[in-house]
């Protein structure tokens, strides 16, 4: 089961300490949750204000088993329980979304649209995948999105990877992207996007604040120019957090990928699967196995030096 692993902790690093003896002072479980709720970030405000009114077990159980010094305790599982629903929340959407476009679907999809592809367009890099949503999620939280970036899908298939990004950091994204090569996958990834945006003006609407707008390019990642043209995006110029599944890429595709992100802005962060861009312009983050629809995968986490 996903457990949000580290910015929870980041987040309690720029609380006053002294607050906490004050959530003594107020009367009743619901007041002192409330007057936690007031510390939080926006979005995770909103979201535990709505656990509040239900009355979930997770946030009473954290405040009654925390009591006098222990409030830094409380915070962090109580933060962790806001998280946890925050996630939950957007897998729900997720999975109505895609409800009928299951990884079979993808892989049927993705046979029927080769044929729509020239020969010197196809190969082992067309071969389907999918993410897991909760490993994703990780990998996301540990690129740290900041308001207003850009995160880019190469080679995104029926759109789920750029949907999670939308879903999970659609207050912070202003933009998630995705490039595909074949046709019936693109089309898919419009019907996603439909889908979406009518939720989506639930979940602004729940959230008070804007979201992530969805951008689409259905044609080759490596060609910047139709990529500009179409989508109103260059993923090396405009990218922020990079997303590339490099399972079944041959090396010669991989090399071609590292080079153009070489030209990517310092900081950026690119999450490749299975390979990892082989560049002196990246740091390493992180090398880490995480499931995915065909089993474990290494996920790599770089950033543009």
């Amino acid at each position: 089961a996903w457990r949000p692993p580290l910015w929870f902790e980041r987040q309690s690093d720029g609380w006053a300490v002294a607050r906490g003896a004050q959530m003594d002072t107020l009367q009743g479980p619901e007041a002192q949750l409330l007057y936690f709720a007031s510390l939080l970030p926006k979005h995770e405000r909103a979201m535990c204000k709505e656990m509040i009114l239900d009355g979930d077990p997770g946030l009473l159980d954290a405040l009654q088993t925390a009591t006098g010094e222990d409030r830094d305790s409380f915070k962090a599982s109580a933060l962790g329980a806001v998280i946890e629903r925050v996630v939950e929340h957007a897998y729900q959407v997720y999975d109505r979304i895609f409800e009928d476009m299951d990884v079979d679907v993808g892989k049927k999809l993705a046979e029927k649209g080769k044929d729509r592809l020239s020969a010197d367009q196809q190969g082992p890099a067309l071969v389907y995948g999918e993410i897991d949503f909760f490993s994703f999620a990780t990998l996301l939280e540990k690129a740290q999105p900041a308001p207003g970036e850009t995160f880019v899908d190469l080679g995104s298939g029926t759109g789920k990877a750029v949907v999670a990004a939308a879903l999970l950091y659609g207050h912070k994204f202003s933009r998630c992207a995705g490039i595909e090569i074949v046709p019936s996958l693109y089309e898919a990834s419009l019907i996603a996007t439909a889908r979406y945006e009518e939720e989506d003006r639930k979940i602004a609407a729940f959230y008070a604040e804007e979201r992530a707008e969805l951008r689409w390019y259905c044609g080759d990642i490596l060609d910047e120019n139709q990529v500009d043209e179409q989508a109103g995006l260059s993923w090396t110029a405009d990218g922020d957090v990079v997303f590339v599944n490099a399972t079944c890429f041959p090396t010669e595709l991989m090399d071609k990928v590292t080079a153009q992100a070489e030209t990517l802005k310092q900081g950026a962060r690119v999450i490749t699967l299975t390979k990892a861009l082989n560049s002196s312009e990246f740091e390493l983050l992180e090398r880490k196995q995480y499931a995915m629809s065909w089993g474990p995968a290494t996920a790599f986490i770089q950033i543009r030096k």
